[in-house]
């Protein structure tokens, strides 16, 4: 999930274990994170992991946080930023600069195929 709302780029547990990060790349650092409703939930360490979009790599920080949701993780404005990124919630995708011209990463398939079928227009 793109969210240019959160300040913070945060990983889930279950994905950080899934994605088979070793315990010790985990950072134990407690930040309280707050939400919407002023619940305060506690993180359970930092982690840099390799991020590769279309091409390019880097390193961002991610909190992760022991809790259920339904993605893998939040891309925050510190992500956002560091991409370059214009995220769009109409479209369901975020676009970024590259050597290779500008790339696309799409919610899911069929959006990916309803937009790439138009014509550009610029």
């Amino acid at each position: 999930l793109v969210d240019n709302g959160s300040s913070s780029n945060i990983l889930f547990q279950t994905s950080y274990h899934d994605l088979g990060l070793e315990e010790r790349a985990l950072t134990r650092r407690v930040t309280p994170l707050v939400g919407f409703s002023g619940e305060v939930k506690q993180t359970s360490g930092e982690v840099i992991p390799p991020m590769y979009a279309e091409g390019i790599n880097i390193s961002t920080t991610f909190l992760v946080v022991n809790c259920k949701s339904s993605c893998n993780m939040i891309l925050g404005r510190p992500w956002i930023h560091d991409m370059v990124a214009v995220p769009s919630t109409i479209h369901q995708m975020v676009k970024f600069p590259t050597p290779w011209g500008m790339q696309y990463l799409y919610s899911n398939h069929s959006l990916q195929k309803r937009h790439t079928s138009r014509r550009r227009l610029v």
